[in-house]
């Protein structure tokens, strides 16, 4: 008897894995291989890059047009998230001091983003995640400081979860279920980690009112951390094999917990 087959959609970042770790180690694949074992349900699985979530709504609208999927997974990216909440964003170009104030904390939003632009938002998420040494380390933390005092967490948190509504809009005509993977731990900052934290919990309780399903890995990751545990690769900022496999394990438990699977 031939194995009946399901398709998901995942959205992501540095959750999507890295080739030379082995596609059997990528949490998806993981996933997919305790679906075929367990329930005789082979995995169709797409990946689709996440750059912003302002875009998220349009993006999903469109692929539930041209393809039926029975689930969507979303990371919520930390560099996205942390995108929105830092009090500075660097531009692009040349000069050392280079930085613009956070245009989604500005009342006129959308003109302030274009008037940056997306290369610059780009740019700017791409600098901050290469740095590694202990002076940008201290900088990311300043500038984090700076938007958690200006109240930039909350209406950050705010912002995301208004998107997430807009998203489970289109999907629930469509019988698609949605699992949000919550904000991984940071290895770089405490301020940052308790700023996840918060920012979990938020996500946490909106998905859950929009009958959606938030897979929140943070505890068990910081307490792997905690322990030596190396969940990143060297760059800090993708997942190692271990990151992965817990992923995938706290994936497979939200599964077991929330999915009737026929």
């Amino acid at each position: 008897m031939e194995n009946k087959t399901i398709s998901i959609l995942i959205f992501g970042g540095s959750a999507l894995g890295q080739n030379y770790l082995g596609l059997s180690n990528l949490f998806y694949k993981k996933f997919s291989h305790w679906m075929l074992k367990e329930h005789g349900l082979k995995c169709e699985i797409h990946l689709k890059a996440l750059r912003s979530f302002d875009m998220l709504p349009d993006i999903i609208s469109a692929k539930l047009k041209e393809k039926k999927y029975d689930y969507i997974f979303i990371q919520m990216r930390p560099g996205l998230v942390n995108m929105r909440f830092n009090f500075l964003m660097r531009k692009k170009g040349k000069k050392h001091v280079n930085f613009v104030r956070n245009p989604y904390m500005r009342k006129d939003k959308g003109q302030k983003i274009d008037a940056v632009s997306s290369d610059t938002l780009h740019h700017s998420l791409d600098y901050f995640q290469q740095k590694t040494s202990a002076r940008e380390h201290v900088i990311s933390s300043i500038n984090a400081f700076l938007g958690f005092g200006f109240g930039y967490v909350e209406r950050a948190s705010a912002q995301i979860n208004e998107i997430f509504s807009t998203v489970f809009e289109f999907v629930e005509k469509e019988n698609t279920k949605i699992y949000v993977l919550g904000i991984f731990n940071s290895v770089k900052s405490p301020l940052v980690n308790s700023i996840y934290r918060k920012m979990n919990a938020s996500f946490n309780k909106q998905i859950s009112s929009l009958n959606g399903h938030y897979v929140d890995v943070f505890k068990e990751m910081d307490a792997q951390t905690k322990k030596g545990k190396q969940l990143y690769i060297e760059d800090q900022y993708h997942l190692s094999k271990l990151g992965h496999e817990i992923l995938a394990n706290r994936l497979i438990e939200e599964f077991r917990i929330t999915t009737v699977l026929k």
